[in-house]
């Protein structure tokens, strides 16, 4: 059988890994991305991947669009590296083309996340008598959507924390690498495969690098504090994989920030300062919660329990909407 679509999408991959000038690599980017955007290729594409594992034994359908995916990605990541070790001038488009191509492969299990998430409220909101039956179904529900593997999430979060210490690249893309962080940071199904303690210390240095450099808060600021929060609402509270060794340092960062808000007077009233204090205390609440007896000593050494505490009564009289309903979990926690 010829496989019209995988020939289409490995012939737009290997072009875009073999282009060796800047224009030529633009021009097959954009082609693959186009490319993979098409909802009827994509479809076409699920067809022959059913096709072709009935004919391999041992493959299923979701292994083998992962490796087709996963060269897509690949490609993208090689196209992108290769674009900044040249001497040429970049674009945001070059260094964020890894993250579009990401996205763009897994935009089929995001809707899929969606339509749970909503079916999930829903039945929230009829009052289900809860059941251990029912919270273990509506926990980690995504753990099997994602078509990019384990390689590929460990190479892009790779690629993004690297960037975000290459000056250039920062230049040109800081904030859509900070997205692309958070949103790496966002699913069980991503951060299950992060190493449990180099790749959370690192994203852990990542944020507090941006969070103390910037004075007033902002777009990078808001996507670094929201990194920081996915990573640890996931790892807690949706894969309870144990974070025993990071409460120390997750702990302390959260305080820095505190401290730096309390020395900035006039400006932990911003917009952005609210965003970020809804990050930084919803780690808080779920740190405390998972692990109290552990926070008990951290939060007992240099004040560290005492400057949480205040700030979060301080934010109370002003506090709206989301960062309130984080608050109140962090004073619940905290009592």
């Amino acid at each position: 059988m010829s496989y019209q679509a995988y020939q289409v999408i490995a012939k737009a991959t290997k072009d875009l890994r073999d282009a060796s000038k800047i224009l030529d690599r633009r021009n097959a980017a954009a082609e693959l991305k186009k490319l993979l955007s098409e909802r009827n290729l994509r479809s076409r594409l699920s067809e022959e991947a059913i096709i072709a594992a009935r004919e391999q034994e041992k493959s299923s359908p979701e292994y083998i669009l992962r490796k087709i995916y996963g060269n897509a990605i690949k490609a993208a990541l090689y196209a992108a590296n290769q674009t900044l070790r040249s001497k040429t001038s970049k674009k945001n488009e070059d260094i964020t083309l890894p993250f579009k191509i990401f996205s763009i492969v897994d935009k089929d299990s995001e809707a899929a996340i969606a339509l749970m998430k909503k079916d999930r409220e829903q039945s929230f909101d009829e009052c289900e008598p809860f059941t251990f039956e029912s919270f273990d179904r509506y926990r980690g529900t995504n753990a099997h959507l994602t078509l990019v593997s384990k390689k590929e999430l460990g190479e892009l979060l790779k690629y993004c924390l690297d960037n975000l210490e290459n000056d250039e690249a920062c230049e040109h893309a800081e904030a859509d690498l900070l997205n692309m962080l958070q949103k790496l940071c966002s699913r069980p199904d991503y951060v299950a495969h992060f190493h449990p303690n180099h790749d959370v210390i690192n994203i852990l240095t990542m944020v507090e690098s941006i969070l103390s450099r910037d004075k007033v808060g902002g777009t990078c600021s808001v996507n670094a504090a929201k990194a920081f929060f996915n990573l640890f609402h996931q790892l807690i509270t949706s894969l309870s994989i144990d974070i025993s060794n990071h409460i120390q340092p997750c702990i302390a960062l959260i305080v820095d920030w505190v401290r730096r808000c309390i020395s900035r007077k006039g400006t932990s009233s911003s917009a952005d300062s609210s965003q970020i204090a809804k990050f930084m205390y919803g780690v808080a609440a779920d740190v405390l919660a998972g692990y109290p007896e552990q926070c008990i000593v951290v939060l007992g050494a240099d004040n560290f329990g005492r400057d949480l505490f205040r700030h979060a009564r301080k934010r109370w009289s002003t506090s709206r909407g989301g960062e309130r309903h984080v608050l109140v979990s962090y004073l619940s926690s905290y009592m």
